[in-house]
């Protein structure tokens, strides 16, 4: 155990550091997957369209949950030809930014340039890239419901508070190890250890929660932090309950944390506008630790609530050299969780695979969800 009360041991990972295997067979690829995989950012590798990964799942039948894949396993991948839905012309579940897009307040331009004291070819930059994304995202939701309450509530997030046992962790119970297989699965019964007499009762939904690493941000310990699952309590007594696990976001090996379920509805956009108010962000963190980053990770910024920050807005990523922003858009990314004082942003599109702590981020495009509904 470390000085932060974690375990130190480590998981064994089949090497993650080493270029993938990768062998080509006419129209189908194997391809051995390592850490940080999904089979959204595989299709879109591999198939050119991030949409067709049903085509790699239909392709793999031994996969049971398409959002679960495990380093070390064998993928066979279709080939381009192989799908009908390969074409060179525009899918019609893929509409264009001139489609989508609204018109950008050009007020608004000039104060992101103010801001930043850009040119105007920056701000030429600002004004493509809301197009690029409100197309991108009103595609996503079309194709797949990316905005469901699993969406928000499986993002990764900086966690600041100790609990009563000195662990940056929400609660105090832990899940234990299951009695057999190396994991739990989706409906598998669950034996919880209940600590420090935290109240639980029959019925309660309890989120799972793992963590990723400990950093210092503002001269503050933080844990980024996950939930991986849910859980409903069947039966509780005085230091031991067990419950069913009815939504798994990512593995549940056993000592997690627990803290009763956080409601997250599900949201509909209505439309993507020119922000009121003009926000320019520093990336702290990457959530996840693959070499490079991919559609649909995490970003972690240094801006919350407290700055004006809301569930949906949407973020320019720009890498700054020697204290200069570059010119391009290097990710778009949109806020799927806002604390305090920091945001998670997911992926949306990319134009660079590469960005790093103290890159800026500039808030330019705000969602308008029907109903004006909030998380």
């Amino acid at each position: 155990m470390d000085d932060w009360g974690f375990e130190t041991e480590t998981k064994p990972v089949q090497n993650e550091d080493q270029a993938p295997a990768v062998s080509y067979d006419g129209q189908t690829t194997d391809y051995v997957i390592k850490k940080g995989d999904c089979l959204w950012n595989l299709a879109f590798t591999f198939l050119g369209n991030p949409f067709q990964w049903p085509l790699i799942w239909q392709n793999n039948t031994y996969i049971k949950n398409p959002d679960l894949i495990y380093p070390g396993d064998l993928l066979n991948i279709p080939g381009r030809g192989d799908s009908p839905y390969t074409s060179t012309s525009t899918s019609n579940n893929v509409a264009s930014g001139s489609q989508l897009s609204g018109q950008i307040n050009p007020e608004f331009t000039s104060k992101t340039a103010e801001l930043l004291n850009t040119t105007s070819s920056q701000k030429e930059t600002v004004t493509n890239s809301s197009a690029n994304a409100d197309s991108m995202l009103l595609s996503i939701i079309r194709s797949k419901d990316h905005l469901g309450g699993s969406f928000f509530k499986a993002v990764p997030f900086l966690w600041f508070t100790r609990n009563n046992s000195g662990v940056l962790m929400p609660g105090e119970s832990v899940v234990n190890a299951p009695p057999e297989n190396a994991m739990y699965q989706l409906y598998d019964k669950v034996t919880l250890s209940i600590r420090n007499n935290e109240l639980y009762k029959v019925g309660d939904s309890v989120d799972i929660y793992n963590y990723f690493h400990v950093i210092e941000h503002n001269k503050t310990r933080a844990n980024l932090i996950k939930c991986v699952g849910s859980i409903k309590l069947t039966s509780v007594e005085r230091n031991r309950a067990t419950g069913q696990l009815y939504k798994v976001y990512d593995k549940v090996v056993g000592g997690e944390y627990l803290m009763k379920a956080e409601l997250l509805k599900s949201q509909e956009i209505d439309t993507l506008v020119a922000p009121d108010i003009s926000i320019q962000a520093t990336l702290i963190t990457r959530a996840e630790e693959t070499e490079s980053p991919h559609v649909f990770q995490t970003l972690i910024i240094d801006k919350g609530s407290q700055d004006g920050v809301r569930v949906g807005d949407v973020f320019a990523m720009y890498r700054v050299k020697d204290g200069v922003m570059s010119r391009d858009v290097a990710m778009t990314g949109y806020t799927a969780k806002v604390q305090t004082t920091t945001s998670s942003l997911t992926i949306i599109k990319m134009s660079d695979n590469k960005l790093s702590p103290g890159d800026k981020g500039i808030l330019f495009r705000r969602t308008v969800f029907k109903g004006g509904g909030k998380n």
